[in-house]
Formats: structure tokens, sequence, C-alpha cells
């Protein structure tokens, strides 16, 4: 009889054993998933970051801005061309450190340090 006990104790013991394994088996699955998101959480902050330290080196201070013939030559603080705008009958009507106005007859145009259009208003 006690034999006939042993003999169940084992394969009670047994079967615990294996569903303690498949319990382990899934806590693993569900961590590494876990880990998963989290570094793919990670990889997008710093590729936010990134974009955003990129646009903030985009918006260059303007320094100076110069015509010369149909062209507005844009410069940064450290004397660095930033961008060139051909300007056809246009002329140069003055600039802030983020943008400058462009006049084409009766309407002034304004750009970024960029040379990208902004926005524009009639005279």
């Amino acid at each position: 009889m006690s034999q006939k006990k042993e003999h169940i104790a084992i394969a009670i013991l047994k079967g615990i054993g294996k569903v303690l394994w498949f319990i382990l088996k899934i806590i693993f699955v569900v961590l590494s998933g876990i880990f998963s998101l989290l570094r793919s959480a990670n990889k997008a902050a710093e590729k936010q970051a990134n974009e955003q330290k990129a646009q903030q080196t985009q918006n260059e201070i303007i320094a100076s801005v110069i015509q010369k013939g149909n062209s507005i030559y844009v410069y940064n603080e450290r004397g660095g061309l930033v961008s060139v705008r051909s300007i056809d009958n246009g002329m140069l009507q003055g600039y802030t450190s983020t943008t400058y106005s462009v006049r084409k007859q009766n309407t002034v145009y304004i750009y970024n340090a960029k040379g990208n259009f902004l926005s524009q208003r009639a005279m």
C-alpha cells in the first residue's frame, strides 16, 4: 500500500511539475511581450526626440539677409549661408531673426530662414 501511495505521490508531483513548467512558459511569453513593448516605446520616444532636435536645428536664426539682383541670400549668426531664393521682380522689404519679407508689386511675401513660404499680405 505504501508503494502505491509513493507512485501516486510521484505522479502528483510530476503533474504539478508539468503545470508549473507550463505556467513558467506563459510567464516567459508575457514578460517577453512586455519587454518588446517597452523597447518599441523607447525607440518611438528616441525617434520623437531626434525629430524635435532636427526641427530645432532647422529653425536657423537669421543674422542678415542680402538682396543681390533677383536673389535673396540668408545668413546665420555664424556667417554661414542658410538659403538662397530667387525673387523675380521683387524687393527685399526687411527681416527678423526668423523671417524675411519680399515685396512683389502690391503683395508682401514672408519666408522663413530656409526660404519656405509662410504667408502673404496685400499692400
